[in-house]
């Protein structure tokens, strides 16, 4: 669920500038940062309320608990970032680029490679777009509110891998509904060709899972944002030719805590 949320997370922390959806365009954003600084330039970046900059190049400074980006047009803070973001110790991005205004928002990302003391994560060929109609005055109860309502999300390929032994909770997810090993060497889990479609809140889903073995997922339900809440009515999951919903919430009521509650068919998380 989690990396799940980590490429949500990357839309929120480059549009967290505005508080509503104000016109927004930042192209070919590149960089990296190893501990708490890094370099980064971007072809166009133009946010709300602020200068527009073109061909610009940043100073990248990781502080206690935000991103500072220093140019020679002055400085940018983004101190609304999620922490399963910022705790990344060392990240690599190319070629980021987001397009927001008014009930819209469409990103792109060619590639995101990050690790820490217990994980490397990387990610290739993001696209997402979301449109609907909005209530919420908080930017990211925004986003959750239009994706929710029409979105469609797609990479080529999201890989993990735990630096740890034994297996993790989220490799432990994927093998026990998709029968892969137990190998203590093999922490890798990597997801290729997602799409998840929701069209009037109906959702569709499609991934490669190769944990051990490979084997492609399908999905589909229903997702709604109301209340503080991201509710998920998973109606049906297949693997291949077998259904497996009854083995996909077995394992997803093992991951259980007091922000997700899973209540077949139903999967309720919880906004701080």
């Amino acid at each position: 669920m989690k990396y799940m949320i980590f490429i949500v997370g990357l839309f929120f922390v480059f549009s967290s500038f505005a508080e509503t959806f104000k016109p927004m365009n930042v192209e070919n954003f590149t960089g990296s940062y190893d501990g708490s600084f890094g370099n980064a330039n971007a072809l166009t970046w133009q946010l709300p309320d602020q200068p527009d900059l073109s061909n610009i190049s940043f100073q990248v400074y990781k502080e206690t608990d935000q991103f500072r980006l220093v140019s020679q047009r002055g400085e940018q803070i983004f101190d609304e970032v999620p922490s399963f973001i910022f705790d990344l110790k060392k990240v690599d991005w190319t070629n980021f680029s987001t397009l927001t205004s008014g009930s819209k928002g469409e990103i792109s990302l060619l590639e995101l490679k990050g690790e820490d003391s217990q994980q490397k994560v990387s990610l290739a060929n993001l696209n997402a777009s979301c449109a609907g109609s909005i209530s919420e005055s908080d930017f990211f109860k925004q986003l959750l509110e239009v994706c929710t309502q029409d979105g469609d999300l797609s990479f080529k390929e999201l890989s993990t891998a735990e630096l740890g032994r034994g297996a993790s909770g989220w490799r432990n997810f994927w093998n026990q509904i998709l029968k892969g090993s137990q190998k203590a060497n093999s922490n890798s889990v990597i997801l290729k060709n997602l799409n998840v479609l929701i069209k009037k809140g109906k959702l569709n889903f499609k991934v490669k899972a190769d944990v051990d073995v490979s084997v492609t997922v399908k999905a589909e339900g229903y997702i709604e944002y109301k209340n503080n809440e991201i509710v998920i009515r998973l109606d049906k999951v297949k693997a291949s030719f077998l259904t497996i919903t009854d083995k996909v919430f077995d394992e997803l009521e093992k991951l259980q805590t007091p922000y997700v509650v899973v209540k077949r068919p139903f999967v309720t998380i919880s906004l701080p």
